[in-house]
């Protein structure tokens, strides 16, 4: 039964929905280094003191 309903979703969902297209273009973005940068800002945020947006910043302009 399962075979035969999974071929009948597919099926159907292949005359109506849309189907997504990839290209070389098409891949994660989101890489472990930018990861260890977003913790680092995440970090600086949280530890600041009144004279430390200095590494706030640094860290903000290290991710953008």
């Amino acid at each position: 039964m399962a075979p035969a309903l999974q071929e009948a979703m597919v099926g159907t969902l292949d005359r109506h929905a849309r189907k997504k297209r990839w290209c070389s273009r098409s891949k994660r973005w989101w890489t472990p280094e930018l990861k260890d940068l977003r913790k680092a800002l995440g970090k600086a945020i949280r530890n600041r003191r009144p004279n430390g947006m200095s590494r706030v910043q640094e860290a903000r302009r290290e991710l953008h």
